[in-house]
């Protein structure tokens, strides 16, 4: 289920894997390097301080719809890192937004496996959180490939 609301977005999924191996990929570099960007681009995982107050910088490599090369770093800093939660602030390195975002990473665990709930907030625009939601649909398609 994808709903978007004014300036945020939130996305559930659920995935059959163990709620500790969903937390793993939230938080392990060679875990999000699996799928912290929409096909058909790949990831490259610089920084990963999985710990309050610490950092991250993961770069999207791939072509862009012209196909010209294309690079989006996505920075921030972790602000709750806990056992069935993940939240960050968000931005981009190439084209900051006018302000960081919040991205949080609910996890639950289900008879079907772990259900994930993706919060992405604090857009400027709805266009921005649209285009947020394409993105995160298609990182989130590729979650399974770190499972």
């Amino acid at each position: 289920m994808t709903q978007i609301e004014t300036q945020s977005l939130r996305i559930e999924r659920t995935y059959d894997a163990p709620l500790a191996r969903v937390r793993a990929a939230l938080t392990e570099p060679k875990l999000l390097a699996k799928w912290f960007a929409p096909a058909p681009m790949t990831a490259h995982v610089h920084a990963c301080d999985a710990r309050v107050g610490g950092q991250y910088e993961i770069s999207m490599v791939g072509k862009d719809p012209e196909g010209n090369d294309a690079t989006h770093t996505a920075t921030g800093t972790f602000t709750e890192v806990g056992p069935r939660r993940v939240a960050m602030t968000f931005n981009w390195s190439e084209q900051p937004l006018p302000n960081e975002t919040t991205l949080a990473f609910d996890l639950e665990e289900t008879k079907a496996g772990t259900r994930l709930v993706l919060t992405h907030g604090g857009f400027p625009n709805q266009e921005a959180a649209t285009l947020h939601t394409e993105g995160w649909e298609g990182c989130l398609a590729k979650l399974p490939q770190a499972l």
